[in-house]
């Protein structure tokens, strides 16, 4: 069993429901990048034009609620055949906690 510590996440409400995850600044696409590999299981897709484009919109609006979650769970299963899981939610605030974005 591993322990994670995400502390205090800051969220965004839109209509007394949370939206989206308030960031410190923009996620980087190197780290779009990695949550998309080593999270999601999605390796570097270069047929895809806009690629870097793409990973960093649907990380950095899907964080600030911009991007519905089905849109990022669509690209996910797409590509992998699976979902988008919720625990994976948890790594993903973990990795930018660590990071220092949240």
């Amino acid at each position: 069993m591993k322990k994670i510590n995400i502390g205090e996440v800051k969220t965004i409400y839109k209509n007394g429901n949370i939206t989206g995850i308030a960031t410190t600044r923009e996620v980087s696409y190197c780290d779009c990048k990695y949550i998309f590999n080593n999270i999601f299981g999605i390796a570097y897709i270069p047929e895809i034009d806009g690629y870097q484009e793409k990973v960093s919109y649907l990380i950095n609006n899907w964080l600030n609620g911009s991007v519905k979650d089905n849109e990022i769970s669509d690209f996910i299963q797409y590509y992998t055949g699976e979902s988008l899981k919720a625990f994976s939610l948890l790594n993903v605030l973990s990795y930018l906690k660590f990071r220092k974005y949240l």
